[in-house]
């Protein structure tokens, strides 16, 4: 044991040794370390989660990106239920950016509901709009079809391709755009395509990088159906979904 201690003591950092892990506010993992060696490694203590002295507290290191764009936390690799990549954190080499299992149900969302949401997010990292549009996407999903692909027995063609359920008034897919303004039916109905769509129509609307979610929401959409405050609803559960899968 001594020896197996001493080897381990020798190789390895001492923020490295056997370090608890522990939880703060919103599910965040980290690991009880010295606050200096927190600090020191870009992390940020926070008090109150760690056994033993104040100079222990638990230590978390902020979010990192992959090299696919996909959106994680640094954290213990020991924490992390999705997969890990190191070269994106500050700290030891067992800290690295933990992104999400692709499988598992965003908040407050089902299945099938996750699934068109992580769609519509890809789509807004391709085309580089960041957090905001993420948000913007989502909420405009939830309002428009609950974020499910939708036929609609008034547009007989939608029927024809793959699809959640049937609903909505003139418009089809997930977004409900209407084939006579924003494309072909096939378009419509498909969740990238229609996706792509929509978010060009945002980056038309000026100044929606500050404008309010709900707000640039209703004019990207192009909506005379719903007001403002129909869209703007949904802004928490938009900013909790794309917290976790953008």
């Amino acid at each position: 044991m001594h020896l197996e201690r001493l080897f381990f003591g020798f190789f390895l950092p001492a923020a490295e040794l056997f370090a608890p892990t522990c939880v703060i506010n919103k599910g965040r993992e980290g690991e009880c370390v010295k606050t200096t060696a927190c600090r020191k490694n870009g992390g940020k203590p926070e008090a109150g989660h760690c056994p033993g002295n104040s100079s222990i507290q638990c230590c978390t290191y902020g979010t990192c990106h992959t090299w696919a764009g996909s959106r994680g936390f640094c954290q213990p690799t020991s924490t992390c239920t999705g997969s890990s990549e190191p070269g994106h954190c500050p700290g030891p080499s067992h800290i690295q950016c933990c992104t999400n299992d692709d499988t598992a149900d965003l908040p407050g969302l089902d299945t099938l509901q996750s699934t068109r949401a992580r769609q519509v997010m890809a789509v807004a990292r391709a085309q580089g709009l960041g957090m905001r549009g993420c948000q913007i996407g989502i909420v405009t999903g939830m309002q428009e079809s609950g974020m499910l692909v939708l036929a609609n027995t008034n547009v007989p063609e939608s029927l024809d391709y793959p699809h959640d359920d049937t609903g909505g008034d003139r418009g089809v897919g997930i977004f409900q755009q209407q084939p006579q303004f924003w494309g072909t039916v096939e378009d419509c109905m498909d969740p990238e395509t229609s996706s792509h769509k929509f978010f060009v129509s945002l980056e038309g609307v000026i100044g929606w990088q500050n404008m309010a979610i709900g707000k640039a929401a209703q004019f990207a959409q192009r909506s005379t159906t719903y007001d403002i405050g129909t869209y703007d609803k949904w802004v928490p559960l938009a900013k909790k979904v794309c917290d976790v899968g953008f």
